[in-house]
């Protein structure tokens, strides 16, 4: 179903208030919510480092959207977050650039990006986090993304000299590559 602009911010409203500081988990799934509706979300969870997974699966969540959720992460200064998933959004390469950003302030141990716009281009913006010392990422979902052999290299030169990965999920028919 679909979760109009209203009914997003009721949500960012209850998510703002500090009494829940104790939150822990947050699913929100298949609501279509949009880059607007989650960029109220995501700015009430500001409030909320202790956050430790976070799905947000088929919300068609885009580059704003994208914006919004790493400026959350990187105005938590250090969290909690552990899992991450984004399974089947609208994030293309510019948005994955933009959650890279972010995610370098969290302790992500797994990270959904299955089903979305990526490129072997966004693909190599991961680099930077894969080698940053706060990287503890153990797993990265990617089914369903088409990056093609390029997507492959990409990953590869990123991935090299990573000590934290020990899952890597995709389906090479589904990627595109030969």
């Amino acid at each position: 179903f679909e979760v109009g602009l209203e009914c997003a911010q009721n949500i960012a409203f209850v998510l703002g208030e500090s009494q829940y500081h104790s939150l822990a988990h947050i699913r929100v799934e298949g609501c279509h919510l949009s880059d607007e509706g989650f960029a109220e979300i995501a700015t009430a969870l500001r409030i909320q480092p202790q956050l430790e997974s976070l799905h947000l699966e088929r919300n068609n969540i885009g580059l704003m959207g994208s914006i919004a959720l790493a400026d959350m992460m990187r105005g938590w200064g250090t969290s909690n977050l552990k899992v991450l998933d984004l399974y089947d959004n609208a994030i293309d390469d510019q948005g994955l650039e933009a959650l890279t950003a972010g995610m370098t302030n969290t302790a992500l141990e797994k990270l959904s990006l299955s089903s979305n716009l990526i490129t072997a281009v966004g693909l190599r913006s991961l680099s930077t986090y894969f080698h940053s010392e706060r990287c503890c990422l153990e797993t990265l979902s990617l089914y369903g993304v088409n990056f093609g052999d390029e997507g492959v290299v990409a990953l590869a030169d990123g991935l090299m000299g990573n000590k934290s990965l020990t899952s890597l999920h995709l389906i090479p028919d589904e990627s595109g590559i030969t």
